[in-house]
């Protein structure tokens, strides 16, 4: 029975995650003359589906900290994207991390 409960906390996750890369890839879509030609490369998301932290890469590396503080500051536009397509009333608080400094690429 413990197994049933575990996989669908995974199924929730895994749709949280899904939802939330969809969200983002459209917001940075529509935005790519700010932030250039970027892909969200990880999401790690919270047991309780609180916060997620999404590892973004970025093809121009000039000004990477500067577009993550960009990102993060736009995070009620990624909330905009996500609500056009999700009636959740819950969306996690995200933190964006450039994937490259992150794990040293």
């Amino acid at each position: 029975m413990a197994k049933e409960v575990e996989v669908e906390g995974d199924l929730k996750k895994n749709k949280a995650i899904a939802s939330i890369k969809d969200s983002v890839d459209s917001f940075l879509n529509k935005n790519s003359e700010k932030f250039g030609f970027c892909h969200v490369e990880e999401i790690y998301i919270s047991a309780d589906l609180r916060t997620a932290r999404v590892y973004v890469s970025f093809i121009d590396v000039t000004n990477i900290q500067a577009k993550i503080d960009l990102l993060n500051k736009s995070r009620n536009n990624v909330f905009s994207e996500y609500k056009k397509k999700y009636s959740s009333k819950y969306f996690p608080i995200i933190t964006f991390i450039s994937f490259d400094d992150q794990f040293n690429i």
